[in-house]
């Protein structure tokens, strides 16, 4: 099992860059097998306030919550370099 941290940063629809940050969790299942199932939890937070179009008094803000499941059944390779089929949603 193993956690981690990351700030990120996102642009799209909303006008410039949305900072935000990532909590990850993995949980691996070490086999000396193909069949060396893994999945990771990612929860994210992205926001930006205070947005103020040119020419306009108002203001805008956005955001964005984000929860990703992504499920590893396959893995090709040694424990220390390895690949693995993913599919998440």
């Amino acid at each position: 099992m193993s956690f981690g941290v990351a700030v990120e940063g996102i642009w799209g629809p909303p006008p410039g860059i949305l900072p935000g940050g990532a909590l990850h969790a993995r949980l691996d299942w070490e086999r000396s097998s193909a069949l060396s199932p893994a999945a990771m939890l990612t929860a994210s937070h992205f926001e930006r306030n205070g947005y103020r179009p040119e020419g306009s008094n108002d203001t805008a803000d956005f955001a964005l919550n984000q929860v990703r499941l992504e499920l590893c059944p396959l893995r090709a390779g040694r424990r220390t370099h390895h690949h693995a089929l993913l599919r998440y949603g």
